[in-house]
């Protein structure tokens, strides 16, 4: 439950109260003990078998064609459905030309389980009102695969 609330709840609202601030911090030296208290705030409040380390959690800066930014948020592998592989806050504070405006956008890398209890990693984009769009399977949720299927999703 830890790392549910803390992809699906905590880091989008934190992210879309400021998203320049949010993206400044995450970019600098400190951005894993930032997070690391986020991570702590929310394991406060749930009980102790829905608790996971935070010692799996890596951040790593991305950039996208066109001057956007994206913070991969490597978070414990998931536990069960719903859980996210990734956190994803992306943004471009300036539009790239015609047809490419500004924008702060939110994705998680989640894990769905089928009926027979299959899994498979899923791009999910979440709004600020809790609103999301799902932008279908991928075949893994290594890295590559996932920073391609963001770039189809930020430029479609």
């Amino acid at each position: 439950m830890q790392p549910y609330l803390f992809a699906h709840r905590a880091l989008p609202h934190l992210f879309f109260k400021n998203p320049p601030e949010i993206m400044n911090i995450l970019g600098r030296p400190d951005a894993h003990e930032f997070l690391e208290g986020a991570w702590a705030l929310i394991g406060q409040e749930v009980e102790a078998a829905d608790r996971a380390a935070f010692l799996d959690v890596t951040i790593e800066y991305e950039g996208l064609e066109g001057d956007a930014f994206v913070v991969l948020i490597r978070l414990p592998e998931p536990r069960r459905t719903g859980e996210a592989y990734f956190a994803i806050p992306t943004a471009r504070f300036v539009a790239a030309g015609p047809g490419r405006p500004a924008y702060s956008r939110y994705f998680t890398v989640g894990r769905v389980d089928d009926a027979r209890g299959r899994s498979r990693p899923v791009l999910i984009e979440w709004g600020a009102d809790g609103a999301y769009t799902d932008h279908g399977d991928l075949e893994d949720h290594d890295r590559e695969t996932v920073l391609d299927a963001l770039a189809r999703a930020v430029n479609a």
